[in-house]
Order: C-alpha cells, then sequence, then structure tokens
C-alpha cells in the first residue's frame, strides 16, 4: 500500500511573445528556487530570421541540452527537462543559441517542481 502523497510547489515562468535577437549564449529565462530536490521541464520555439537554415541549441543550467537544425524562415520546438537536487536556494536558467544571429525565442515555459525525494 502507498503511503499519503507529500505536498510539492510548482514554479514557472512563461512568455506568449518573442524575445530579441539571440547573439550567442542568451538566457531565455531564469528561475529562482528555493532548496529541494526538483523535476525540471522547459520548451521554447525558436524561429528563424536568418537568410539560411542554422544549427542551434538549448540548455538547461542543470545539464539536459538538444540540438536541432532550423530551415530558412522556419521554426523549431525544443524540449528539455532534468532533475536535480539543490542544497541552497538556486537558479535554473534556459539557454538557447543560433549559429547566424537573427533567432529568437517565443512561447517559452520553464517550470521546477519540488518533489518529496528524488530516487
Amino acid at each position: 500500500m502507498a503511503g499519503a502523497s507529500g505536498t510539492s510547489d510548482a514554479y514557472v515562468a512563461k512568455s506568449r511573445g518573442a524575445s530579441g535577437a539571440l547573439d550567442g549564449h542568451v538566457d531565455i529565462v531564469a528561475l529562482n528556487v528555493p532548496a529541494g530536490d526538483y523535476v525540471i521541464s522547459a520548451k521554447t520555439r525558436l524561429l528563424n530570421g536568418h537568410t539560411a537554415g542554422q544549427p542551434v541549441e538549448c540548455l538547461l543550467s542543470t545539464g539536459d541540452f538538444s540540438t536541432g537544425n532550423i530551415i530558412v524562415a522556419g521554426d523549431l520546438t525544443i524540449p528539455l527537462q532534468d532533475t536535480v537536487s539543490f542544497a541552497a536556494a538556486s537558479t535554473v536558467t534556459l539557454r538557447c543559441f543560433g549559429v547566424y544571429g537573427a533567432l529568437y525565442a517565443a512561447d517559452w515555459v520553464l517550470t521546477a517542481i519540488r518533489v518529496g525525494v528524488l530516487h
């Protein structure tokens, strides 16, 4: 028989708008969380405004990353997920990079769900 479920807290940052042009590795969003164990998820849509296709990369400060290629005037959705234990209050960051510039992030969300224990 399972025990009673514990309480959890969800910390969320999101936007429906588009960012300014990503020139180099740019932090899309940062989320401050207290000490604890977390399941982290993030998603962003990257829009290519360059005259050529380009490789892109997004990463979480906790370690997960993903790469892809966007065609000319195309877009690509990048999902990320990770788990992490923080001994002290910390910041989780979603960062993205496009090789040729004229790359924009839109419709992003970063969620940190505090859980009782990571097994």
